[in-house]
């Protein structure tokens, strides 16, 4: 790794907020660099590795992961994911491996996309005086009925981008995706951001980093509204049967009080149908947690709880590396920008998709489509990666002696019958056919339960219920948990 060609592409980096380079060295083992931040007296250091983009990172951009070491952590600042982009930008163009196009190489408007633009018009323009004349017009004639075509072909580009942004704005489509984690009286909310919404506090979380992996959860300050879900994990001291539930929102139960939440509810089912028995679920989860949260919060708290089962609620979109910053849970290598997702990964320069994205309603739409579907790293997405990820947590409830249960959880903007047999749940069939090579572990795939049943009915959005989805999830949870907990005992 070239330290010296980074430290020349950093000098004179302005992000625009607090946070600034104060220094790059190399790394203390001598491979890698470390660029030291500094936000007023505030100083943190992180770390860049060569290649390794599939390992956990703060950030990755296919040349380099970035990370905080856990002894270097910041607190959470709503700048400091987009001054660690910026530097990966600059830095891009010193790595000997990495993408075919380096980002801080995109093409630009004027000096790549509008000529192109122009040419490709202009030869579309001039296909049709040529084809209909056979090579018979003059030079000049052609040109002009070319030149005619030319002007009502960029007037009807023109008018159908203005069309599109007119659509835009008249649908209210909001550009940013639903992630939008924000907090009222104990429920959390998904929601875009605008003026007069809920806006999540700047200390609202504790954000840390973990081997490399941010992990966070609201500030103690914070926890008590939302009951007995979130982390740390609460339970009851004198229960004789304790099952240990980590997740992400859809578990959590974003949107809806925590009596109304699917665990909650199968709790109680429970406990009516065995009161002999003392019976806690304990709900460890949080927003935009996925399986990396998932091993860390288990790694952390089950030799204390002593469970008899672990439930891992997992649904497809916990493939994914999210980190947490101005108060959403988005994908990894993406910025937040004035309610738009913006990604390096986009061939355009960050500037101009930040200008873009300022001013016209539409480009930011697009851009945040574009960032959420092609944005690295996909985490999980390899078929290894993810086998290992299962083989690791599936040791540390092994090693707690619990048995592991993995309920995989349905979308809700497809019906239930068509989902069956779709590409998404492919990974579901993966972790099936893992699960039935173990001993002591075991699937709860509800599909076959709500078939029948409408989606609409039951969600808030694509993948979180309301209070009837949770209803009809904690009836099918509640069957199943007694078959396992209560019969084989």
């Amino acid at each position: 790794m070239d330290t010296a060609c980074i430290k020349q592409q950093l000098q004179g980096l302005s992000p625009g907020g607090n946070w600034q380079v104060a220094a790059v060295e190399d790394g203390p083992d001598g491979s890698g660099t470390e660029i030291t931040l500094q936000n007023g007296n505030v100083r943190a250091k992180l770390s860049v590795e060569e290649g390794n983009s599939g390992l956990g990172s703060y950030f990755s951009d296919g040349h380099a992961r970035y990370f905080f070491r856990k002894e270097e952590q910041p607190k959470n600042d709503e700048g400091l994911h987009t001054v660690v982009t910026l530097i990966a930008e600059k830095a891009s163009v010193c790595y000997s491996i990495g993408t075919s196009q380096p980002a801080g190489d995109a093409p630009g408007i004027v000096d790549f996309y509008l000529p192109l633009a122009l040419l490709a018009a202009f030869l579309l323009a001039s296909l049709p005086p040529v084809v209909k004349y056979r090579f018979s017009l003059r030079g000049r004639l052609l040109l002009k009925k070319s030149a005619i075509n030319f002007a009502v072909l960029c007037c009807g580009i023109v008018l159908a981008f203005g069309f599109a942004e007119m659509l835009v704005r008249i649908s209210q489509i909001n550009p940013m995706p639903g992630d939008r984690l924000a907090a009222e009286n104990g429920r959390y909310h998904m929601i875009p951001s605008g003026d007069g919404e809920l806006q999540v506090p700047p200390d609202y979380y504790t954000v840390e980093q973990v081997d490399g992996e941010s992990f966070w959860n609201p500030a103690p300050e914070y926890r008590a509204q939302f009951g007995r879900r979130g982390y740390p994990p609460q339970m009851e001291e004198d229960s004789d049967l304790r099952l240990l539930a980590v997740g992400d929102s859809i578990l959590f139960g974003s949107g809806v009080s925590e009596k109304d939440t699917f665990l909650r509810r199968a709790e109680e089912l429970f406990r009516t149908s065995h009161p002999e028995i003392k019976a806690d679920f304990i709900n460890l989860s949080q927003p935009g947690w996925n399986f990396a949260q998932y091993k860390i919060a288990l790694e952390r708290t089950i030799r204390d709880i002593k469970p008899r089962m672990v439930l891992v609620a997992f649904w497809s979109g916990d493939i994914k590396n999210v980190v947490v910053q101005n108060g959403f849970a988005t994908p990894a290598n993406t910025i937040v920008s004035k309610g738009s997702l913006l990604s390096p990964r986009i061939p355009l320069r960050m500037s101009e998709q930040r200008l873009l994205a300022a001013n016209s309603r539409f480009f930011a739409l697009l851009f945040s489509v574009m960032a959420e579907n092609d944005t690295l790293p996909q985490r999980l997405s390899d078929e290894k990666k993810l086998h290992s990820d299962f083989d690791e947590m599936l040791k540390t409830i092994r090693t707690a002696g619990a048995e592991a249960v993995f309920l995989l959880l349905p979308r809700l903007d497809v019906s239930f019958e068509q989902q069956e047999k779709s590409n998404e749940r492919e990974i579901y069939r993966l972790i099936t056919r893992w699960a039935d090579t173990e001993a002591g572990v075991h699937i709860l795939d509800p599909l076959e339960h709500l078939k029948g049943h409408d989606p609409a009915m039951l969600r808030r959005d694509y993948c979180h219920y309301n209070e009837t989805g949770h209803e009809l999830m904690a009836h099918y949870l509640a069957g199943e948990l007694e078959k396992m907990l209560v019969q084989e005992k």
